[in-house]
């Protein structure tokens, strides 16, 4: 009798404990929580078992990275050199608007595509507009541009190399491509999330570059502009591609596993209970409101984003900044590609390196 006495009052300890830690958020029973998995380690790569369902076969898993940065011609640069036996050219990154250089390195999407274009023997540079109220490219950025490039180049010993010159860049920067391209010397191109062409005049010129482009079509003015821009470009013989961005599954797995390795684990997944809990994510795990609409800031607050001594696993290091933290801009931009309207996005990433690379 005394052994199923002690019996019943452990079962009752047990599961009182399992109550108070559900509650506080170590233990997770909602929906798609994947559990815990050994993380590689920074900038390691691997492959994937299966393609991504929006065409990279490769996945990619690394924290932020540590560029250097330097000013040349009065132009903020960030940059990486490529580890490879050999470089063989040349990525400039235009960010876009209320973004710097820097960026490129750091957040989720962006980071992916500067380590993918690194293990391919590509110098990935990214400069900062001039403009820091909008912080969006404009016509007075053309010609620091042109001036910075050879300077760059000259400063990390690649000038003799005579590499090409490949261009990319995101919304305000994938606009800008179209101003900057003649002085920059691009080969090919790539914008994200932006409508522009070339201007009439300029299509009857002999040297444009390879051109394409990313977006997302639930942003319909922007896909219908492209795809007048595409068939243009194709009517010249010139080469051209577009990659469409649909709606993906905001999830555990892809941003606490994939995506976000320095986002400490257990409070990320705490992170997507209060997500849940304020249902912005639909039945397929879509993300229905831009963060900057519905509950997405209350559960920022709540899961203490800022707080990155209670957030970042050790080892990771991340630069300060005026507001939220690089946490917080990082899940914004998370968000933002599967909402999927207007979003610098990594899908994609190894069919736009080959393109932009075609000899």
């Amino acid at each position: 009798k005394k052994v199923f006495y002690y019996l019943i009052v452990m079962t009752c300890c047990i599961l009182f404990f399992y109550s108070i830690l559900k509650n506080i958020g170590i233990i997770f029973t909602s929906r798609n929580i994947q559990p815990q998995i050994q993380q590689p380690t920074h900038n390691q790569k691997y492959r994937n078992s299966s393609a991504s369902h929006n065409g990279s076969s490769e996945l990619l898993v690394t924290g932020p990275l540590t560029p250097h940065v330097q000013i040349l011609q009065n132009v903020e640069v960030y940059y990486m050199m490529p580890t490879t036996p050999k470089v063989i050219g040349l990525l400039i990154f235009f960010h876009g608007c209320q973004h710097s250089g820097q960026h490129l390195f750091i957040l989720p999407e962006d980071r992916l595509v500067a380590l993918a274009a690194l293990n391919r023997g590509l110098v990935v540079a990214s400069p900062t507009s001039l403009n820091r109220v909008s912080q969006c490219w404009g016509k007075a950025d053309v010609d620091r541009i042109g001036n910075m490039l050879p300077e760059f180049e000259k400063h990390t010993n690649i000038s003799t190399l005579q590499l090409p010159r490949m261009g990319m860049g995101a919304s305000s920067g994938g606009a800008f491509l179209f101003q900057v391209y003649q002085v920059a010397r691009f080969k090919s191109m790539v914008s994200y999330v932006m409508g522009q062409g070339f201007l009439e005049e300029e299509m009857k010129s002999q040297n444009l570059p390879s051109t394409a482009y990313v977006h997302m079509p639930r942003d319909t003015w922007t896909a219908e502009a492209v795809a007048h821009h595409v068939a243009s470009l194709k009517s010249l013989s010139i080469p051209t591609h577009e990659w469409k961005v649909h709606s993906q599954p905001f999830t555990p797995k892809k941003v606490c596993l994939e995506r976000l390795v320095e986002f400490k684990t257990e409070y990320c997944y705490a992170f997507f209970e209060r997500v849940h809990q304020q249902k912005l994510l639909d039945q397929e795990n879509i993300v229905i409101a831009s963060y900057t609409e519905g509950g997405w800031n209350s559960v920022m607050q709540e899961s203490r984003l800022d707080d990155l001594s209670l957030n970042l696993k050790p080892g990771y290091v991340l630069p300060s900044t005026k507001d939220h933290s690089w946490l917080w801009k990082s899940l914004e931009e998370e968000i933002a590609v599967s909402y999927s309207i207007h979003e610098m996005t990594a899908e994609y990433r190894d069919e736009v390196l080959d393109f932009l690379m075609m000899m």
